[in-house]
């Protein structure tokens, strides 16, 4: 793949996907809050790609259901932020939201 060619392609490609398929979220587990921000995509290539970029960047994800990436930990996020970043403000308000009820 191409994009796999080049640190600021893989970037790009990063923040496409994530910005139009992924979302952060909260969730509660017991007395804690955690925050996700899972990449959804049925094309394997995709998927490995994505992992493979992520990993490379030093950025923890797991796979779930052959389907999803997840980052799951708040310093992975802000990692994601500091290296790809967004162009969805909605993503920004979320992570600072998230960040506050941490």
């Amino acid at each position: 793949m191409w994009i796999l060619t080049n640190k600021k392609y893989q970037r790009a490609c990063l923040r496409g996907l994530f910005d139009t398929d992924g979302g952060i979220y909260r969730h509660k587990k017991e007395k804690r809050t955690y925050i996700g921000w899972p990449f959804s995509n049925h094309s394997r290539p995709i998927i490995k790609g994505v992992m493979d970029i992520l990993h490379e960047h030093g950025i923890a994800c797991s796979l779930q259901n052959e389907t999803k990436v997840y980052i799951y930990s708040f310093a992975d996020i802000m990692a994601y932020m500091d290296v790809v970043g967004s162009h969805n403000p909605k993503n920004m308000q979320r992570i600072v939201g998230a960040r506050s009820k941490l």
